[in-house]
């Protein structure tokens, strides 16, 4: 059941990927990324970059640091040749690659940006050469399939957290201390660490306790054999 949940986590995300490679395609950009806000809503992240070192990785930039942030706050599309700023330098120190050319889209959802979309250096006949309003066009479209992406994604996310709030609860109800199970929700990273969680679990308890734990883990991260469910 969880193992499921993880993987619908994942797969959205990945959809979103595929959306932001054909973006970049047709943009016209070395490479592209989506940012979105983190849970304390002060610095944006890479939820998805076809740069191998941001995609999906711990790196931040505020919100004030970035044309990224500006484009956040204010819902404006910026291009720039060679922008500088703290955080184009934070990105590029990470990345390993200098940005000479960027466009940012804003990512709208119920009439709020929910995301922004970057597209960074020139690929193909006009390496160059800055974007141009055709590209600005293109790159706005695509912002719209992000949209629809991300909510994919976010409810895959919140299905995941539920899952992880109602299994902390039933940690508690059996006297374990939840607060491992409780750690997984506060970043998508938690996935990584989730199995051995739940059987780490079973060194807090009594033998019969670790038993029925880890058959319930068991249920919960594969699919039953029909014996599990006599």
């Amino acid at each position: 059941m969880v193992r499921r949940m993880l993987t619908a986590v994942e797969n959205a995300r990945l959809d979103l990927k595929a959306i932001v490679v054909r973006a970049n395609e047709k943009v016209g950009s070395a490479e592209a990324s989506l940012l979105v806000m983190n849970e304390a809503c002060t610095h944006l992240q890479f939820l998805v970059s076809l740069n191998e070192k941001l995609d999906n990785g711990g790196l931040e930039i505020a919100r004030g640091e970035a044309i990224s942030g500006f484009v956040f706050e204010s819902g404006q599309v910026v291009a720039k040749v060679n922008p500088d700023s703290l955080g184009a330098n934070k990105v590029a120190g990470e990345s390993g690659v200098r940005t000479d050319y960027l466009l940012a889209v804003p990512v709208m959802a119920d009439g709020r940006v929910v995301a922004v979309g970057t597209f960074v250096n020139r690929s193909g006949a006009a390496p160059d050469q800055g974007f141009i309003r055709e590209e600005l066009d293109i790159a706005q479209y695509f912002a719209g399939l992000y949209a629809v992406g991300l909510k994919t994604h976010r409810q895959a996310v919140m299905t995941y957290r539920i899952a992880c709030s109602d299994l902390s609860a039933l940690a508690g109800q059996m006297g374990i201390d939840p607060s491992g199970i409780s750690g997984l929700n506060e970043d998508l990273r938690f996935a990584r660490g989730f199995e051995d969680t739940i059987f780490t679990l079973g060194n807090e308890m009594s033998a019969r306790q670790r038993t029925v734990w880890k058959r319930f883990g068991t249920f919960l991260l594969n699919e039953p054999d029909e014996d599990d469910m006599d």
